[in-house]
């Protein structure tokens, strides 16, 4: 399957899933107040059966006061050659040149459990949790990813791996990640001319803001801001645009 097969295949599960999300709330609140000690998550397995999708749907509770309101949320489980992966689709703000507009993309972004074993070694450190209770702490205390311009002082190796090496901020770290295009390329020759109809983002590793030097963190802050401000206005005008699946 493409990148926009499997983005609109999880899509259209969705609704099904948020049901059976709802379903799980009370048990998992009441679960949660058992609990005496948090952070603290919950997970449930889903399979739908016309699609043969598997679900984790996970509630998070940060504080014991938040019990009766926690994060919530649900992922997708692909198996590809043997490897487990998490596949998490979402519409992100894309431009293909500098002289095109901004426009709403199908993004999958996809993990490794590669990555999710560094979280927890460098950041997490929780011993005991199952690799769905790793991916639902991660999901729930990570919601806003920030897209960073990957740099020779942020990576010193970003020559050897090209366009497709890029970066993400996150509320407990950094995260390095591939990013793979799929679409049509025009015969001219001209980029502006391409249509790219699904992304791909495979995230590789995680670093913690311990785990990274002076120079890495002044020019992670500074490449922030610069995103921030550069993308702002262009990002809230997309907010009353909307992406049919047939489009």
């Amino acid at each position: 399957m493409t990148s926009r097969e499997i983005y609109d295949n999880i899509v259209n599960d969705s609704h099904k899933v948020l049901i059976w999300m709802e379903k799980c709330r009370p048990k998992a609140i009441q679960l949660f107040k058992k609990e005496r000690r948090f952070p603290n998550c919950k997970c449930f397995e889903y399979d739908n059966p016309s699609s043969r999708n598997r679900y984790i749907v996970y509630f998070y509770v940060e504080y014991s006061s938040c019990v009766d309101n926690p994060t919530c949320g649900h992922y997708c489980i692909v198996f590809f050659n043997s490897q487990r992966y998490i596949v998490n689709p979402q519409l992100m703000p894309y431009k293909h040149t500098e002289t095109r507009d901004l426009q709403p993309v199908r993004s999958l972004m996809v993990y490794t459990y590669h990555f999710f074993q560094r979280y927890n070694e460098r950041f997490l450190k929780k011993k005991g949790l199952s690799p769905n209770e790793l991916v639902a702490c991660y999901l729930s205390r990570n919601r806003l990813i920030t897209p960073i311009e990957v740099t020779e002082k942020i990576n010193r190796n970003k020559s050897k791996y090209g366009d497709w090496n890029q970066a993400f901020k996150i509320r407990d770290g950094f995260c390095f990640s591939c990013r793979f295009l799929e679409g049509k390329n025009v015969e001219e020759g001209d980029p502006n001319k391409d249509y790219i109809s699904a992304i791909s983002i495979v995230f590789t590793t995680f670093i913690s803001e311990l785990d990274q030097s002076p120079e890495q963190k002044m020019e992670i802050a500074e490449q922030n801001e610069a995103v921030w401000n550069r993308y702002k206005k262009e990002v809230l005008s997309l907010s009353n645009t909307t992406l049919r699946l047939e489009d």
